[in-house]
């Protein structure tokens, strides 16, 4: 007889859900900021000095997703078009010789890089209701991303002394390519990792929402350790 009971209950919990689900469509887009994080490589030695920093790159992300609602939960998927990448500054010296006969050579650059992602997320969120259409949601979620373009551009000088004269030599860099993806390429093609998404539901139409993707994936293809990391802060419309 328990079996029994337990089976009608949860039949009938089953059946309440999907009646009282519901699903919608929503078109989303705004800004990234992303950067890259990799462990600390600058070094400092008698004789020579490197350091390198990354700052915020603007970007931006739109798209489509799917949500299926059982109340008070949503299962969120679909498929964006984000920029990600990071600025970035470098710094180099090397001092050769001693004494009065030693000279350094020096490179500065700042940097872009672009990298353009068709990104999949499967986010799960907890709805919070305010009144019978507004809400607060929070959640989260993996992600998937697949490289699909991208572009590496810097600028800076180089500065070499004649180490008779002392005179020193000031010579432009600037560079510009389009960065291939793939394991023989510039960056890995895959990325992925996890988002962290707060939200607020307007009218049942109008979302508002901050988010932040962890990287966990190791897009270098070479050297150290390098992932993605993204702030996005979005705007969506429902259509159902």
């Amino acid at each position: 007889m328990k079996k029994i009971l337990l089976t009608i209950f949860l039949s009938g919990t089953i059946s309440l859900s999907i009646a009282q689900s519901t699903f919608q469509l929503i078109i989303d887009a705004g800004l990234n900021e992303s950067t890259f994080h990799q462990p600390n490589t600058n070094t400092t030695t008698a004789s020579s000095v490197q350091q390198n920093s990354y700052s915020n790159l603007t970007g931006f992300h739109v798209g489509a997703l799917a949500e299926f609602n059982i109340y008070p939960v949503s299962i969120q998927t679909g498929l964006e078009y984000t920029v990600k990448g990071s600025n970035g500054t470098e710094y180099n010296s090397q001092t050769f010789g001693s004494g009065a006969t030693a000279y350094t050579t020096s490179s500065s650059l700042t940097s872009t890089e672009k990298l353009n992602y068709y990104e999949i997320p499967l986010n799960i969120l907890y709805n919070i209701p305010i009144n019978k259409t507004e809400k607060v949601f929070v959640g989260g979620g993996p992600y998937i991303a697949f490289g699909s373009s991208g572009k590496y551009s810097n600028s800076g000088t180089s500065i070499s002394p004649d180490p008779e004269t002392g005179i020193n030599t000031v010579t432009p860099l600037s560079e510009s390519q389009a960065i291939a993806f793939g394991s023989s390429g510039d960056v890995q093609t895959t990325d992925y990792g996890i988002n962290a998404i707060a939200g607020f539901s307007y009218k049942n139409r109008l979302l508002f929402s901050l988010g932040y993707g962890f990287g966990l994936a190791n897009i270098a293809t070479s050297g150290v350790k390098t992932t993605n990391n993204v702030m996005k802060v979005s705007l969506g419309y429902s259509f159902f």
